[in-house]
């Protein structure tokens, strides 16, 4: 990470195909030259959904994501019970067997000196001490902690299961929401031409060319269209609202573009590992490991001990004043103390053999859903194709009978009517087909931890519209321009398997920009931004940071530029570093600094602070410096501070508790590899976050670093794709925001 350059410092899962836009604009080349208003009725669908956005959020697969792991109800309800097992483990570490004894009495006493004689006196005494327990009562304190100590892992350990089967459900309705909107538009389109077939029906009943019971069959099709558009309609309703109620969020009702999954993500090896780290073993593993635990602790059984250092004082009224000092040891051994350590032990056996049994029925009965769930997949892929082939044969009868219906005159319009109604029916059955596999990938998703579902970027179905709205136009022959597009030489209703491009960041990311002004004086570069960014950390220089507070025009220009950043849901942050804050007389640099740009219009106020840039006499006591330079930077700013630094800085013991009880709001540790497990192994190693501290992960793409830390010769889309993939695997990462890009200049100069 680069200095902050001040001039007076140095320093349940499924892969969707492409075939909802070839399903539902081959529908829109009616049989009666009706399919200009087949194209109308299409397009009225997005319009409708306009109407229905101007209240709720809008959203994103990767906002649903992030959102239910924060706000999901379940998942709320589970942080509220890690954070009750988080302080239930504080306040048993907190017993370290040591305890403060004191007593007081006043005695009236009357002794025998001889036989006649007696002494009568009143004394005051008091008495303080320390006891330390030890054997079996500092056993047992220690089996206490570590008993804790497992609710604690365990309990996080269902906040991430929660997130995951939270994250599931939520693509579950994602697929009915999108395969819903894909079926209205087709019964939409179909519907486009009721009006003119109706009309030619009534007119043949009323010549008497047509029995009136056969006509009213025929409209029926059209009434079962009409039925189905308000099914979907109501689907997509109560779809949306699920969603809403598993994100925390209104949302908005609005077109949602297909995902797909990688293919990589059904590789043996990866779903192995998957399956090995799911987050449903990981409760029966801690319990397990705590057993094992507490079982070393069980040497002494009932046998307790105690030693005790006390003071005491004592004053007789009428005699001088007295003192001791004493130290006293004491055990106890119950009788039967061997039958009693020996049952401790059986007991802690047995709930060791339960937890392992736990522990491997739960290993297997993932292993089974699995192999279950991938081979129904399978499966649904195989239905899939048969779909597309009875879609690619009715589109074909449509076109024969089409052909033949004026040699055949009233009869062939029939055959028309049912052969455009077959293609209505097997159109829909397809994408139903689509809906089954998409909702087993989404099963999949569970058991495939680490994998990132991606947006289609080369959907077809805006090309599809385009291409059948032009064939369309040309009049009576529009349906059979339209039909010939479906010839089953072309396998239309097959769609092949496309690559995923990522075009967006995953949700939550960040860019390091060194070269603030820039954005300044162009407020527009805020566009260049991938989809998915939520955060830009721009720096200026002392001189650039004074005219910001000086000069009006360049207060317009950041004013320009923050809204720009809000109007696209952006966080302008502030980005400053330098070395020599953390010392003591370089603290009031900083803190004179963070005076000026209070009342400027940025989000957060990110300073880059590192160990490393110190020079080495300086590092030693950089851990402690540190906290105390963000502990007053908190309390001189108004607007929350973040911290980003080496990864290592923060395995030291109680350094993350140290920073969320300074203040700070987020924490970013610097990782810098472009290996993505190694990326995400470092995360893990890492203490748990605690509550109220955020967690961001700095990446690099610096064309000067090498290949092994640095993405910049991967180019901006792998990198993308790379970065998602990183995402996604620390989603369930306690507290985790997203990835922070260092720097958006050398990602612009990287290759496409």
């Amino acid at each position: 990470m680069k200095p902050f350059p001040l001039h007076y410092l140095p320093g349940r899962p499924h892969r969707v195909r492409a075939l909802s836009g070839l399903i539902g604009v081959s529908l829109l080349a009616s049989m009666l030259g009706t399919s200009a208003s087949a194209q109308t009725a299409v397009s009225a669908a997005p319009v409708a959904h306009a109407a229905a956005a101007d209240t709720g959020l809008p959203w994103s697969w990767a906002d649903l994501q992030a959102w239910s792991a924060e706000q999901g109800p379940a998942v709320r309800l589970a942080r509220l019970k890690e954070h009750v097992a988080s302080s239930n483990l504080k306040l048993v570490e907190s017993d370290n067997g040591a305890r403060l004894v004191a007593a007081a009495d006043l005695a009236r006493a009357k002794e025998p000196v001889t036989d006649t004689l007696n002494r009568n006196y009143s004394r005051l005494s008091g008495q303080a001490g320390l006891r330390w327990s030890f054997l079996g009562a500092e056993e047992a304190r220690r089996r206490n902690v570590q008993e804790a100590r497992t609710e604690q892992l365990s309990s996080a350990a269902q906040t991430q299961l929660l997130q995951v089967q939270a994250v599931t459900e939520l693509g579950r309705l994602y697929v009915r929401y999108l395969r819903s909107q894909q079926r209205e538009q087709v019964a939409q389109a179909y519907l486009s031409t009721r009006s003119q077939i109706e009309g030619r029906l009534r007119e043949r009943v009323a010549g008497g060319h047509m029995l009136r019971s056969e006509g009213l069959d025929l409209q029926g099709y059209y009434e079962a269209a009409q039925n189905r558009v308000a099914r979907e309609k109501e689907v997509q309703r109560t779809a949306l609202q699920q969603m809403s109620f598993l994100t925390g969020r209104r949302l908005r009702a609005q077109p949602v573009p297909a995902l797909t999954m990688p293919q990589t993500c059904m590789n043996p090896a990866m779903l192995q590992d998957a399956l090995n780290t799911h987050p449903a073993l990981e409760s029966a593993r801690y319990a397990m490991e705590g057993v094992r635990e507490q079982a070393q602790h069980t040497r002494y059984g009932g046998v307790t001990g105690g030693v005790q250092l006390s003071q005491s004082l004592s004053k007789d009224f009428g005699g001088s004043p007295g003192h001791a000092t004493a130290v006293a040891v004491d055990v106890s051994i119950p009788l039967q103390w061997r039958d009693q350590k020996d049952a401790m032990a059986a007991k802690l056996q047995g709930k060791y053999d339960e937890a392992a049994e736990q522990y491997a029925q739960t290993q297997g009965k993932l292993q089974l859903e699995q192999q279950t769930v991938l081979e129904q997949y399978r499966l649904s892929q195989g239905e899939l194709k048969s779909s597309a082939q009875r879609y690619a044969a009715a589109t074909e009868g449509l076109r024969v009978a089409q052909l033949r219906a004026p040699s055949l005159d009233g009869d062939g319009m029939v055959q028309a009517i049912k052969a455009g109604n077959g293609r209505y029916e097997a159109a829909v059955r397809y994408i139903s087909a689509a809906e089954e596999e998409d909702l087993a990938a989404m099963d999949m998703l569970y058991y495939t931890r680490g994998c990132s579902l991606q947006m289609r970027s080369d959907d077809p179905l805006a090309a599809v519209l385009q291409r059948t709205g032009a064939a369309s136009t040309g009049g009576a022959d529009g349906p059979v321009v339209a039909a010939q597009q479906a010839r089953p030489g072309e396998e239309e209703g097959v769609v092949k398997p496309v690559a995923a491009v990522a075009t967006v960041a995953p949700a939550g990311t960040g860019w390091y920009s060194w070269k603030g002004w820039q954005w300044v004086e162009q407020p527009a570069r805020i566009d260049q931004l991938p989809q998915g960014t939520q955060r830009l950390l721009v720096s200026f220089t002392e001189e650039q940071l004074q005219r910001l507070t000086a000069d009006e025009q360049a207060r317009q220009g950041l004013e320009q530029l923050a809204q720009r950043a809000r109007q696209r849901g952006i966080r302008l942050e502030l980005l400053l570093g330098e070395p020599t804050w953390v010392l003591p007389k370089g603290r009031g640099n900083m803190l004179a600094l963070l005076q000026k740009v209070q009342s400027m219009p940025f989000g957060m106020i990110h300073l880059d602070l590192e160990r490393s840039q110190l020079p080495e006499a300086q590092q030693k006591d950089w851990g402690r410096n540190v906290l105390d330079s963000l502990q007053e930077a908190v309390t001189q700013s108004r607007l929350p501070i973040s911290l980003t630094t080496h990864h290592r800085e923060l395995r030291e013991p109680g350094f993350l508790q140290a920073l969320q009880k300074a203040g700070v709001k987020e924490v970013v540790p610097m990782i810098y590899s472009a290996n993505a497990q190694s990326t995400v192994s470092a995360i893990r190693q890492l203490p748990p976050m605690p509550q109220g501290l955020d967690l961001a992960v700095a990446q690099s793409i610096e064309k000067e670093l090498p290949s092994e830390e640095s993405l910049f010769r991967m180019g901006r889309r792998q990198a993308l794709v790379h970065w998602q993939g990183v995402a996604q695997s620390l989603r369930t990462v306690p507290g985790f925001k997203g990835i922070v890009v260092q720097s958006w200049e050398d990602y612009m100069e990287a290759q496409p």
